[in-house]
């Protein structure tokens, strides 16, 4: 009965671990910037309308334009409804651009709408009873606004086109680089010298290279423990025959682990070493990078980047708790026979698609990652073959 047991909270166990897995790398989808973006925050002062405008021309006249919008945000600022008889506090973002390179959602408000403005999804309830405000009229400071579509993804925020002539303060800018990528050319530093800008560039897409590089340490830990194990089985046996059946083992294994979970390095061509290269350029780069990290640790987050912030830490908090599920399912190597191996595999593939389902929007994503399907298919596999043709047991 107890044996029973303890293979009942092993199989539990894993399908935890697949669960956390998954949460896990839907939360790392979150973490990637909209359409590859970089920002720019200005040390003092901050651009009008009037100023956005005329960068936006003189972008429009480049071979190659990079597209921007200029942003600030305001805090615990109060809106009316159009009755004035229902108030909220919110986070105010006045803009001049695009949202849609600013916010993840569905809706957008075009850079010529100063009219019209996006409200959160939970501010919509305070003010209205409904999530159904749209065409509703709020009372923005002396301005009276038309909501134009809802956030989903953002709580207690509004979101409007700044006014000519207005108290927007726009000090930073979101940049999507129209030229080529490959290259060591820095398209945010390039744009902050192309109109004389005084700051800083925020590295943002830290947290989802962080993300990404959590998700990947557990398949690895497992591809490096079968790895081990084949490699224990070749010292062990000192047998040609054995020897070469662990090798097509571990190279099998190794191809299914870069097919499954595998990623792709590009080096830029101006880091490639040729007889003219300047190796100072890697003490310069590992400055530059030590000081973007501090600076992203020590900012205040405001609103667009709690949006990459927070994915980022629900990450780290299911891959602990992959990483605990997964000591507790296959702390001990145990091998397994053949019909537990597929019964395992099938009962992860469920989960999956359940996970999916429940998912919703994150799911058709989550679908397409194939590290999430092979993760306990991978485990099993690895298990099952480490045992043949020896007497195997569940888990």
């Amino acid at each position: 009965m107890r044996g029973q047991l303890g293979v009942l909270g092993r199989a539990a166990a894993a399908g935890l671990c697949l669960i956390c897995f998954s949460l896990a790398q839907t939360e790392t989808f979150k973490t990637a910037l909209p359409h590859d973006t970089e920002e720019i925050i200005l040390e003092q002062g901050a651009w009008s309308r009037e100023q956005w405008e005329e960068m936006a021309v003189n972008e429009e006249d480049r071979e190659s334009p990079d597209t921007f919008i200029l942003w600030g945000e305001k805090e615990e600022v109060q809106i009316v409804s159009r009755d004035l008889t229902r108030t909220a506090r919110v986070s105010a973002i006045e803009a001049c651009g695009d949202s849609r390179l600013l916010l993840r959602e569905s809706v957008s408000l075009n850079d010529e709408d100063t009219e019209g403005c996006l409200i959160s999804a939970d501010t919509a309830w305070k003010l209205f009873g409904s999530t159904r405000a749209v065409g509703e009229k709020i009372q923005y400071g002396e301005r009276t606004l038309t909501i134009r579509g809802i956030m989903r993804h953002m709580k207690g925020t509004l979101f409007v086109q700044a006014e000519k002539g207005g108290e927007a303060i726009l000090n930073t800018v979101t940049l999507k680089a129209g030229g080529k990528h490959g290259s060591l050319e820095d398209p945010a530093r390039s744009f902050m010298m192309r109109y004389g800008i005084q700051g800083v560039k925020v590295p943002v897409k830290y947290y989802n290279s962080w993300s990404v590089f959590l998700v990947f340490t557990l398949p690895l830990f497992m591809l490096l423990r079968m790895l081990a194990k084949y490699w224990k089985t070749i010292d062990r046996e000192g047998k040609r025959t054995a020897a070469v059946w662990s090798i097509a083992l571990m190279t099998g294994m190794g191809i299914l682990f870069l097919y499954a979970f595998g990623f792709s390095v590009t080096l830029p061509k101006d880091m490639i070493p040729t007889r003219w290269s300047d190796f100072q350029f890697w003490h310069s780069l590992g400055e530059q990078k030590g000081e973007e990290l501090i600076l992203l640790l020590g900012m205040r987050k405001r609103k667009p980047e709690l949006m990459i912030a927070q994915p980022f830490f629900n990450c780290v908090k299911y891959m602990a708790g992959a990483w605990i599920c997964y000591g507790a399912a296959f702390g001990r190597w145990r091998r397994v026979s053949g019909k537990a191996a597929v019964s395992g595999i099938l009962l992860a593939w469920i989960l999956v698609f359940i996970l999916i389902l429940l998912r919703r929007e994150e799911g058709s994503l989550l679908m397409q990652s194939r590290g999430v399907w092979f993760l306990l298919p991978f485990e099993l596999t690895g298990r099952y073959i480490a045992g043949i043709p020896k007497k195997c047991q569940w888990l």
